[in-house]
């Protein structure tokens, strides 16, 4: 006898739904209508949401270069002892001799304002773009996410339905073993058959059974994943109310997927190791800068501002240009390092692309052949089970044996289960169409 056995992903999410037909409580009629809700509640959505937002902040951090910069600036000084200076005694009436004389005095205060401008820095401005590629990947990756987010979505509403229909199913045919091993145990009593064949409808009965608490486990399983999902708690209600055997006669849509968002990721990191090493190439380039001060300045030979002592104008500009000459060989392994990173990432994206391609076609056509293998499979189950039905009937009135009986119930089980594993299959690959469309 065999287990009837569901494939399914053991991938957990968070999120919320907003959904409620009741307190506690949601209904979905289709697929569409639980993606929506996981797009618009999910918690990790919404985290990526948050990293977006991070990046465009960072980007317009990074472009503040080319904005001066300006400070205001109060300054006291208390000059302890003056510095002196040795000037020629010539000013004064003394040929040939130095007089030592300290300017100054006590106390300086100083008042204004600092200005400071980029003038050219290359390599600042490769940075600002390298940094607007980030905003772009970032927003790449939330893309990704919510394909993913799709595909997780649909396959566990699809799952949570898979499996409630097994559970249907296997109760059912836990009924008719329960039916066959009553009427075999009283033909047993009235000595018409043998203690291996009661025996026997015993065994099938408790492996239908165990078949149904396998699929009881794989149904609520699925479910718990959806509630995590969609961020509801174990006990909130989930019904799911969309009839799954009307795919059971290949009422599956015709795909039509677009591009992989990963590709776009790999594609964005590889524009981004290009800017990197223009980056790095222009650190060697010279950068100018244009400082300002405009202030005033009030010297004292008391402490505390003189209110009779005018402030006199203290005010300049300054263009600096700096070159790098030498700075070890840290600028030249950057570079080298860029290059390496470039080489990656071109490297990656081809991979990318390649697999992106012959997955989507491998997606497809597997996809179009489970779609005919499913329709098959379905009939062959509905046949199985109707020459079962009949051979009930046979053994019930005697006319045919319990051993013949239970070969054509353990084919109807071996149909049923590679029925059941069809759907789940075409239901995991339509997930991830969906999640492309």
């Amino acid at each position: 006898m065999k287990k009837i056995k569901i494939s399914i992903w053991v991938l957990l999410l968070s999120g919320f739904t907003t959904i409620y037909a009741q307190e506690n409580s949601i209904t979905f009629s289709n697929v569409d209508e639980i993606i929506a809700v996981a797009l618009n509640k999910n918690k990790d959505l919404n985290t990526y949401l948050l990293q977006q937002q991070k990046s465009v902040i960072e980007y317009k951090k990074d472009r503040n270069y080319i904005l001066p910069t300006i400070s205001g600036t109060l300054s006291y000084q208390n000059n302890f002892d003056l510095s002196t200076t040795v000037i020629p005694g010539d000013a004064f009436g003394q040929p040939g001799e130095t007089i030592e004389t300290q300017i100054g005095e006590k106390y300086n205060y100083n008042a204004g304002i600092n200005l400071s401008k980029t003038i050219m820095d290359k390599e600042a401005r490769m940075k600002a773009k390298i940094s607007e590629v980030s905003t772009r990947i970032s927003q790449a990756e939330t893309e990704v996410f919510k394909q993913l987010l799709i595909e997780q979505t649909a396959f566990y509403y699809y799952s949570v339905l898979v499996s409630k229909r097994a559970v249907v199913i296997s109760k059912e045919d836990l009924i008719i073993s329960d039916s066959i091993n009553k009427l075999t145990i009283n033909k047993y009593n009235e000595g018409l058959i043998s203690l291996s064949e009661r025996n026997q409808a015993t065994i099938n009965r408790n492996s239908v059974q165990q078949s149904l608490l396998s699929n009881e486990n794989i149904y609520y399983q699925s479910l718990t994943n959806l509630k995590l999902l969609l961020g509801v708690g174990y006990d909130y209600n989930i019904e799911l109310t969309e009839d799954i055997t009307k795919f059971d006669t290949n009422s599956f849509s015709n795909p039509v997927i677009s591009t992989d968002k990963n590709l776009e990721v790999s594609m964005l990191h590889k524009e981004q190791s290009e800017l990197a090493i223009k980056k790095e190439k222009q650190a060697y380039l010279p950068k100018l800068s244009l400082n300002g001060y405009f202030g005033k300045q009030q010297w004292s030979e008391s402490s505390g501002f003189n209110s009779n002592n005018d402030w006199s104008n203290y005010s300049f500009i300054n263009i600096n240009a700096s070159i790098p000459i030498f700075e070890g060989f840290s600028k030249k392994n950057k570079l080298k390092i860029a290059k390496l990173d470039n080489e990656i990432a071109i490297q990656n994206y081809q991979i990318e692309q390649t697999n992106a391609t012959t997955n989507d076609l491998q997606l497809l056509d597997e996809y179009e052949r489970n779609k005919i293998s499913l329709k098959i499979t379905h009939e062959n189950y509905k046949l199985t089970k109707d020459n079962t039905d009949f051979a009930l009937l046979r053994y019930e009135q005697g006319l045919l044996s319990l051993d013949a009986y239970f070969k054509l119930y353990d084919d109807y089980l071996s149909a049923e289960n590679v029925y059941l594993n069809s759907l789940s299959t075409v239901f995991t690959q339509y997930s991830t169409i969906l999640s492309r469309q």
